[in-house]
């Protein structure tokens, strides 16, 4: 049954009926209750409790993805804490905490019996690109900051934190956590600013570019390497998608005078015409 086919009044019990089936011998019962559990959270904390618990148990049978798939819809649900957001307490971010602890703990790797870094790639799958809105992809970078393990999830969720209609300032953020993320690896930056360029060239569409060009000159002006790959995938993401107006294209041109060879290069290479 769905919430909505009992009285009110009888939904929580029921709810905690359907979080405790999602532990029974069958599987396939066990399933069953399990995806409905996402449904049945607002109304008993015993079901999205049972979410987290079949998420973070790497021996669990049961459906990984539809547990995971409850976690991500919950939080970005509107519901409030502790089914809504990721800050501290909340579902999401009490999932992602039990994995880090067996990541940090040493995993299995090599694809023997027991499988290779699990948690890692059950943390992976949990944070990819479902989760698009970026205070709550600001919010889980942080928790994972203190993980070297998780730097590639880390750094394609400061990706998506970056918000193209924030104020200068807030946006500068998002901008240094993401080199501060990557900082001192050349090779990685190179992939990150491929990745805020694919991220960003298409979506909803925007008024004007913004503080953009302001904070990717502010970025460029530091005359860093990293900075500077960040402020050519940005500045061409943005460009891309506003179809060149004149402010982007004269930080393009700027850029191309950037004292780092690679970032001059990868200025060039980014074409100016309209699209």
């Amino acid at each position: 049954m769905s919430p909505a086919e009992l009285a009110p009044a009888h939904r929580p019990r029921y709810g905690e009926l359907v979080a405790r089936l999602a532990f029974v011998p069958e599987e396939e019962e066990a399933n069953q209750a399990l995806y409905g559990l996402r449904d049945w959270a607002q109304y008993t904390p015993a079901a999205g409790s049972a979410l987290v618990d079949v998420y973070a148990d790497l021996a669990s049978p049961l459906s990984v993805y539809r547990a995971g798939y409850g976690l991500t819809e919950l939080a970005q649900s509107g519901l409030p804490h502790p089914l809504g957001g990721a800050t501290p307490g909340s579902l999401l971010h009490d999932a992602v905490d039990r994995l880090l602890v067996l990541i940090a703990a040493g995993e299995p790797e090599g694809g023997g019996r027991d499988g290779d870094l699990p948690a890692r790639r059950r943390l992976d799958s949990l944070l990819g690109s479902t989760i698009r809105d970026p205070r709550m992809c600001a919010v889980l970078a942080r928790q994972l900051a203190a993980e070297p393990a998780a730097t590639a999830t880390r750094t394609a969720l400061l990706v998506r934190a970056i918000d193209l209609e924030a104020a200068e300032p807030e946006l500068l953020l998002s901008l240094r956590e993401l080199t501060a993320a990557i900082e001192g690896r050349p090779v990685l930056a190179a992939r990150v600013a491929e990745d805020v360029e694919e991220a960003h060239r298409y979506g909803r569409p925007l008024a004007g570019p913004g503080a953009a060009p302001t904070a990717i000159r502010v970025l460029s002006g530091e005359g860093g390497l990293v900075e500077g790959l960040l402020a050519v995938g940005l500045a061409t993401a943005l460009g891309t998608r506003l179809d060149w107006p004149e402010s982007l294209r004269t930080t393009v041109v700027e850029l191309r005078r950037h004292p780092e060879p690679e970032v001059r290069d990868a200025a060039y290479a980014t074409d100016l015409g309209r699209r």
